[in-house]
């Protein structure tokens, strides 16, 4: 599995967004909501993604993965192995009893999730399917709502500043280890956060944030679109 490590470490690819840039939209409309997904399908999204992962480390062909029921072995095997996937599907498994109002088990799961993986998410916490968390200790998640197809590396804060709200978190979007997004900042879709940056304000979608406090970076194709100042310090 030394090929994972390698896939977990590196930013993904940049998107074009000389289209986007100019705007970061501070709605949660565009973020996939986990509430039109059973509990049962965002645990087989997730299980998913990470399946994908190790597919794409370990054969030469990853561009057709194959579909989950045919190497279900090898899904228990992730699951059985990482505790970052057991530590999402307690968080999964919590959040649909909190969805149906189940008094007081879903923050015990929760407090659990705590203790034997290093997990911090409350149970109330909107996430979309396909959470990729491959090392959850340290990682303590307060956001308004985050989308689908989402990593978070390690030893990651998400949470409030001050009294200015909670973040939202786009699709796709990568978050390295140690990363801080503080306050009622918006991270658009297929935004990179770099490993230890602090961001405070909002990335717009396709960007990347790195540094202390983060600055925001563009792909060279959408540099001359972007907006004035949003080369500074955030």
């Amino acid at each position: 599995m030394e090929a994972k490590e390698e896939i977990v470490s590196a930013l993904p690819p940049q998107r074009d967004v000389s289209q986007q840039a100019t705007q970061t939209t501070k709605s949660s409309d565009s973020v996939s909501p986990p509430q039109r997904f059973s509990t049962l399908r965002l645990i087989i999204e997730d299980i998913r993604a990470w399946h994908r992962l190790w597919y794409q480390s370990h054969w030469k062909d990853a561009s057709n993965p194959p579909r989950l029921r045919r190497h279900w072995r090898e899904c228990l095997g992730l699951v059985w192995a990482y505790s970052g996937l057991r530590a999402t599907i307690m968080f999964r498994i919590g959040y649909g009893l909190k969805r149906r109002h189940v008094f007081i088990l879903p923050h015990i799961i929760g407090t659990w999730n705590l203790i034997l993986h290093g997990l911090d998410i409350p149970p109330y916490i909107d996430i979309g399917p396909g959470l990729y968390v491959p090392h959850p200790v340290g990682t303590v998640i307060t956001a308004k709502q985050i989308g689908a197809n989402v990593t978070l590396v390690s030893g990651i804060t998400i949470g409030m500043r001050g009294e200015g709200g909670f973040p939202i978190i786009g699709d796709n979007v990568y978050i390295g280890a140690g990363a801080r997004i503080l306050g009622g900042i918006v991270v658009g879709d297929g935004a990179s956060i770099g490993a230890n940056a602090v961001v405070l304000k909002d990335v717009p979608p396709g960007a990347t944030a790195v540094g202390v406090p983060a600055v925001i970076k563009f792909p060279a194709r959408a540099r001359e679109t972007a907006p004035q100042g949003t080369g500074s310090p955030t």
